[in-house]
This record gives C-alpha cells, sequence and structure tokens, in this order.
C-alpha cells in the first residue's frame, strides 16, 4: 500500500510509492548524494471498450462495452461518467508522477507536494474502480464526492504543481489527439515505466482534452476517500 512521505525528513534516498516502478537518480543541491526517485508506471489499462485498474475491469458503454462489472449491473451513464473521471485523475497522475522529477531538484517539500498529489489521484481512480463492483449506489457515491462537492480551496503548497499539472495535460491531450499525431484517437498499450511519464493514452488525451481547465483543477483538488470500498464478494 502507498504511503504518503513523511515530512521533516531528508533521506539520501526517497523509496516512492505504488504506481511506479525501478528508479532515476536526481541531482539535488540540498545534499551531496542524488536521491532515487521511482519512474513512473501506468495504473489503469486502457482496452478499447473497457478499461482495468485495481484488479477490476470496467466497461465503457459509449466505446461499446456492456453494462457489467463482473455480476454486478450499473446504468450505461453512471460507467460513462465514471469512465471520463478515471481519465481526467489518470492524465493528473501521470503529470503529477512527471513533475517529481523536477520538483526533487528544488527541495524535499517541493518533492513531497508533487508526489502527494500523485499518491492523491491514485487513491481516487482506485476508489472509483472499486465503487463499481458494489453497485450503482456506491459507484454514484463515489462519482459525487469528485463531480458534485464544492471546488477545494486552492492549497498554496500545491497551487503551482496543481497549475503545472493541469497545463502539461491539456497540452499533451492537444498533441496525442492532433491529426498527424501516431494513433490519434485509437486505443494503446500501456506503455513501459520510464524516468519521465509515458504520453497520455489516446483514450485519454480524447476526454482532457474537452475538459476545462477548471475542471480538470477542480478534479486534481477534490479530496481522496479516507478509504477505498471493498471488492463486493459473490458467491
Amino acid at each position: 500500500m502507498a504511503m504518503k512521505v513523511p515530512g521533516g525528513l531528508l533521506p539520501a534516498v526517497l523509496l516512492v510509492l505504488a504506481g511506479c516502478s525501478d528508479y532515476v537518480d536526481v541531482p539535488v543541491s540540498y545534499q551531496k548524494q542524488p536521491i532515487k526517485v521511482a519512474k513512473c508506471k501506468p495504473i489503469v489499462n486502457y482496452q478499447g471498450t473497457s478499461f482495468k485498474t485495481s484488479g477490476v475491469e470496467i466497461p465503457i458503454p459509449q466505446l461499446g462495452g456492456n453494462t457489467k462489472v463482473g455480476e454486478v449491473s450499473l446504468t450505461p451513464e453512471t460507467l460513462n461518467t465514471l469512465y471520463k473521471e478515471v481519465a481526467i485523475l489518470d492524465a493528473l497522475r501521470l503529470q503529477y508522477c512527471d513533475a517529481r522529477l523536477a520538483a526533487a531538484q528544488v527541495s524535499l517539500a517541493a518533492f513531497q507536494a508533487a508526489n502527494n498529489r500523485m499518491l492523491d489521484q491514485e487513491e481516487k481512480i482506485a476508489n472509483l474502480a472499486l465503487s463499481t463492483t458494489q453497485g450503482e449506489a456506491q459507484a454514484q457515491k463515489a462519482l459525487d464526492t469528485i463531480t458534485n462537492a464544492p471546488a477545494p480551496k486552492p492549497d498554496p503548497t500545491t497551487q503551482k504543481v496543481d497549475n503545472t499539472a493541469v497545463a502539461a495535460a491539456k497540452q499533451q491531450a492537444q498533441q496525442v489527439t492532433s491529426p498527424g499525431a501516431p494513433n490519434a484517437g485509437a486505443p494503446a498499450p500501456s506503455p513501459t515505466p520510464s524516468a519521465v511519464a509515458p504520453p497520455l493514452p489516446p483514450p485519454v488525451a480524447a476526454v482532457v482534452k474537452t475538459v476545462s481547465t477548471s475542471k480538470l483543477l477542480k478534479a486534481a483538488r477534490s479530496k481522496p476517500p479516507r478509504k477505498a470500498p471493498t471488492p463486493a464478494m459473490h458467491h
């Protein structure tokens, strides 16, 4: 389970976190040794008419998927909205993951701000995915925490990285969906972990391109749940 880096520590090696694999050395000005930052790794696998994350495969009715998660039936509207919100959070997560590299060179606090934001998006993605295994009401409740909650006030410690992540997501979405982009608009396999965040998958870019900057910021700043729901067991 991913844990947020505790404040007040300046270890020679920062071992970071869920959603990442392998490490890259980042030179820093505040100590002699570089720190090791985990490389970015996708956590959502887009498969054309469905996507899979946190061990749950979720259909996308608007792309030809059905309306069942395992044996649980949900409305097409709920599943389509959930897909859109997961795509937004996934795009933001990748940008925060990327932002950690530059932030680590500035200060430990800057690194933690980007890293904790990345983990927030992961928690929200897991909560949305797992909520679908518990039925329509639980899925709607999970969506409400992001789509209908009041817009959180900007946090001075994360405002800069929030703005950077949102701007980068919009820019990448435009690039990926442009007519000359390779495989524009087509599903893509999950990329291998790299030192920086991989490009937005085309399905994600297609969603982010249509979303306003204010909605992206609201999604980025929405509070993660205290605990993601446990998958429902069906006998």
